[in-house]
């Protein structure tokens, strides 16, 4: 009686035409994507806990890197600043999930809440600017890693 939420969506959106061009969609390899994040949840409750502990340590950093910004562009606002920003972009990021690499609304978000808080606006686009710099950097390094790394490798059949 095993129910697969993301193959059902994906199926949907398949069917009423949303998914189109190369992109067609494996149904097979998704249900088992699906089967093994199951298993990952239900059935192994220390990895899963490992998996919580990697996030949350993931979203403290992002929290750290925010205050050292904010400090490197001069500001001292007060120590929760940073978390209550770094969720409120989290929460607005999440609102505009479909559109291709938020461009604009990091920004206009950042510069939102920036002056929500009585900071300053232009302070919080530049460091939209910076975050998304730092992440296109991030990207560069691992796709010209994956390249050297598969450049030789023979193509193992799925």
């Amino acid at each position: 009686c095993r129910f697969y939420l993301i193959g059902t969506i994906i199926s949907g959106l398949a069917k009423i035409g949303l998914l189109r061009g190369r992109l067609r969609p494996d149904m097979t390899w998704i249900n088992h994507m699906e089967d093994l994040l199951l298993i990952t949840l239900r059935d192994s409750p220390v990895r899963f806990a490992t998996i919580m502990l990697a996030e949350i340590a993931g979203q403290a950093l992002l929290v750290l890197e925010l205050f050292w910004l904010m400090r490197a562009l001069e500001m001292m606002p007060p120590i929760w600043f940073p978390l209550v920003i770094e969720s409120s972009i989290k929460v607005i990021g999440i609102a505009f999930l479909f559109i291709p690499m938020q461009l604009g609304v990091s920004e206009g978000a950042y510069a939102l809440v920036f002056d929500v808080m009585g900071l300053s606006a232009a302070a919080g686009f530049a460091l939209a600017f910076l975050r998304r710099a730092r992440t296109l950097i991030i990207a560069g390094i691992g796709l010209t890693t994956l390249t050297v790394l598969t450049r030789h490798r023979p193509r193992i059949p799925a």
